[in-house]
């Protein structure tokens, strides 16, 4: 299967979101004490989008903004999935929140022989914004997108998108669109248009998960550590788990074909690891965190022997070459 930048692409042959059911797989051996393992699997969908530019807004704009909501389908905001943009520094009705995204496109439709640094698709990857790391995304079912002036009564707006997730459906390859602002209620006039960059894609499959965290407990140092004078054996730090993780970028891939340019996709990667039960934190809340105080412990140095166990046979089912039941579409 395809990877788009660490993460397996959706594929839909269809414009609708085919979203994702969990699947059971199970393993069963012909030994006299025969054993099964059910595991109930489920990637999220995530969305992201990038607002790359404004063009011809309203004359007296120079410092504008946007803000990206996502709506279900009641058309109500959905906390936790709330993003804004830098405002733009351009004195111009001419804003620009993606310089480097922008500097990309523009390289790839001139016919003149672009010199830019190799690495600035990766630092553009960082100007992004990720929908679907706080609630599924099957929750949401548009996108509004507010373009704002900086200093103006937050009613007031220089034109809003609003744009369906179904009609979003880019089978993981980023697409690129220009798309005219609207008017909405209490507005007057609305002029200009604002250029976007969206892409749906899929989070690691589980067997790359477990691929890729072999690979981490493979390098990385785990060793006791103390928190506030309680010891907490056989752990790692998240920040430490960052650190690896940014290490494995397009060219060095981890075990599996995860990749993580940006710390965003690292922490995606860390939650996702967290979620599918692989690593778990020593206490507090099942979350992941960048910080050298919150530590975690994979789940085949669990300190329970059963659930070190079950882990363990779940790491064996999907490291081994057996046939496996593929995700549902």
């Amino acid at each position: 299967m395809d990877t788009d930048g660490g993460f397996l692409q959706a594929a839909s042959s269809s414009r609708r979101l085919n979203w994702a059911l969990p699947t059971t797989l199970k393993r069963s051996t012909s030994t006299a004490s025969s054993s099964s393992l059910g595991l109930r699997t489920l990637r999220r969908y995530l969305l992201k989008l990038t607002p790359i530019e404004g063009r011809d807004l309203l004359p007296h704009v120079k410092n504008a903004y946007c803000t990206l909501v996502l709506l279900d389908k009641d058309m109500r905001e959905i906390k936790g999935e709330k993003r804004r943009t830098p405002v733009s520094k351009s004195p111009t009705n001419h804003p620009m929140w993606s310089p480097l995204k922008s500097a990309v496109l523009r390289s790839m439709e001139s016919s003149v022989e672009s010199h830019q640094p190799l690495g600035i698709g990766v630092a553009a990857a960082a100007e992004e914004y990720t929908f679907g790391t706080t609630v599924n995304l099957r929750r949401a079912k548009y996108v509004l997108v507010k373009c704002k002036e900086k200093g103006q009564v937050q009613t007031e707006d220089l034109g809003r998108l609003l744009l369906a997730l179904d009609d979003l459906d880019t089978a993981g390859i980023e697409r690129h669109a220009w798309y005219d602002l609207q008017l909405h209620a209490g507005m007057k006039r609305v002029q200009g248009r604002v250029r976007l960059a969206c892409r749906i894609v899929r989070e690691p499959s589980r067997k790359q998960l477990w691929l890729a965290a072999e690979h981490m407990r493979q390098e990385i140092v785990v060793k006791d550590h103390y928190l506030y004078l309680k010891l907490h054996p056989v752990s790692f730090s998240g920040k430490t788990a960052v650190e690896w993780l940014l290490c494995h970028g397009l060219n060095r891939p981890m075990h599996g074909g995860i990749t993580c340019s940006t710390e965003e996709e690292a922490m995606l990667v860390g939650g996702c690891l967290v979620r599918a039960g692989i690593i778990a934190p020593v206490s507090g809340a099942a979350s992941f965190q960048n910080t050298s105080w919150k530590y975690y412990r994979f789940g085949v140095h669990h300190l329970d022997p059963l659930v070190q166990q079950d882990k363990q046979q779940e790491c064996d089912l999907f490291l081994t070459d057996q046939p496996m039941l593929k995700d549902r579409k």
